[in-house]
């Protein structure tokens, strides 16, 4: 494995965990491509990448962009792998020099770098497009690490020995408010601006992604969901649905999606879920 930091491809030294079973479900049945895209809301996973893409801009046309995002956040990431191994991709040079965590997370920051400037690029053919609030969160795994990134309101849950935490902060105008105490927490999701993002891809301005990691053991459930799921759903309800034996590995993220749809929820939704069944390996 070459470690060489002046020779290209870069490998980063890192091992992969035995197996991390992936479970994935969306609105509406899953693709073979392991993919879906409906009205606005998508999910996307491929070897070491999650990608979950939502719009908070509801039109006719509704749903390309999150489409759009998704395609171009795949693309990027695939440049990333190279013979089953992670690699820094030459073409972004340079690289971060502080280790393959921070690596990983150069990865995310100049994937949504790339995807925000194709999201600006497109939204300049057509006014269609010109109210597009696009949501993502990409999910990075290598070794027992999952590195992640994102921007807009879909959100993390990381499930451990029963306990349900959420490891994202909505980038919305309540948000900034339940900050400030201006805002109490039973308030928040009734709230009505959470309904306004005051980060996301596609506006005015470049963001950089809010990153964080987890260090993932054997038993862990992870969820990436979008609004159209978590709003309709109770945190139990959610650990319920992730850690009930009576549901099947394979059926987790639909079994929440079905859930959700059973509350009357019109909202587009898409989820990912992953059960970790064992790890090995340090990054």
């Amino acid at each position: 494995m070459n470690h060489d930091p002046s020779s290209w491809p870069f490998f980063l030294p890192t091992e992969h965990a035995d197996e991390i079973h992936i479970v994935i479900a969306g609105d509406g049945e899953t693709s073979q491509k392991h993919e879906q895209t409906q009205d606005g809301a998508g999910y996307r996973y491929d070897s070491g990448y999650i990608l979950v893409a939502n719009e908070a801009y509801r039109s006719p046309h509704s749903g390309f962009t999150s489409y759009l995002t998704l395609q171009r956040a795949s693309e990027l990431l695939d440049l990333t792998r190279s013979g089953g191994r992670r690699i820094w991709p030459e073409i972004w040079r340079p690289r971060p020099e502080n280790g393959p965590e921070e690596m990983l997370r150069g990865m995310l920051q100049r994937t949504f770098e790339r995807v925000h400037e194709t999201v600006i690029k497109f939204r300049a053919y057509s006014e269609n497009y010109a109210g597009t609030e696009t949501s993502l969160l990409g999910a990075i795994i290598e070794g027992n690490t999952l590195v992640f990134g994102y921007l807009g309101d879909i959100r993390l849950y990381h499930l451990r020995e029963h306990q349900l935490r959420c490891l994202t902060q909505d980038h919305s105008l309540a948000m900034g408010g339940l900050a400030s105490g201006e805002i109490e927490p039973e308030d928040y999701e009734c709230h009505p601006n959470r309904e306004t993002l005051v980060k996301y891809l596609g506006g005015n301005e470049r963001y950089r992604p809010t990153q964080g990691q987890i260090r993932l053991r054997a038993g862990d459930r992870v969820l990436i969901c979008t609004k159209g799921l978590y709003s309709a759903l109770n945190e139990e309800d959610l650990r319920h649905g992730l850690e009930s034996p009576q549901i099947p590995a394979e059926e987790r993220a639909r079994h929440l999606v079905r859930l959700a749809k059973g509350t009357g929820s019109q909202n587009t939704m898409a989820a990912v879920t992953l059960e970790i069944t064992a790890v090995s390996g340090k990054v």
